[in-house]
């Protein structure tokens, strides 16, 4: 049996969320102005692609050694900052 067409149009629709501050931003900024992709990223820096994904996503939060590989591969560094 096919779907309604009101069933059809519900199931087309999607769900938009604002992008959260922080890593997610930071993370997907520095790979589109490097002009990399996520599999590229994931070669050079040995992290699993899915996981750079959630981190982009703001599904999930990086540990600090992975957040530091991931700058370090952009051209940054981790810096502690005094309050």
């Amino acid at each position: 049996m096919k779907p309604t067409p009101i069933r059809r149009k519900y199931r087309a629709m999607r769900v938009y969320k604002t992008r959260p501050a922080g890593w997610p931003t930071i993370f997907t900024d520095l790979r589109i102005e490097k002009g990399v992709t996520l599999l590229e990223v994931s070669k050079a820096t040995g992290v699993n692609t899915a996981s750079i994904n959630y981190y982009e996503q703001g599904i999930r939060s990086p540990k600090l050694t992975t957040a530091e590989k991931l700058l370090n591969f952009y051209g940054y560094e981790l810096e502690a900052m005094p309050k």
